[in-house]
């Protein structure tokens, strides 16, 4: 039961670009921001998306909203840190091509 206010009518799209949000606000706290700005402005303009890499993110997003609201800010720079890593990563893989414009 999830009485919350505005939390029922949140689609999908709209938890995900939060959570993204929240990540990145950590990472660039962190330095991360030449990497972490880039990967979250590419995210929403990529079109080849694996859809593995979708549902892992889907995981992990609801995973992180779940620890920012439990746990705190602690844990989740720790969470923010290796999701970063993990997004560099396969999107290197993915966008290695365009990686030339950047």
């Amino acid at each position: 039961q999830n009485d919350h206010p505005g939390h029922g009518g949140h689609t999908v799209r709209h938890r995900v670009g939060v959570a993204v949000v929240r990540a990145v606000g950590v990472a660039t706290d962190d330095g991360h921001n030449m990497v972490a700005l880039p990967l979250a402005h590419h995210l929403h303009h990529l079109r080849v998306f694996p859809a593995v890499v979708v549902a892992v993110l889907l995981v992990v997003v609801v995973v992180v909203d779940q620890v920012v609201v439990s746990v705190g800010v602690a844990r989740v720079v720790v969470v923010a840190a290796l999701v970063v890593a993990l997004v560099h990563e396969l999107l290197m893989g993915c966008v290695c091509q365009a990686s030339q414009r950047w």
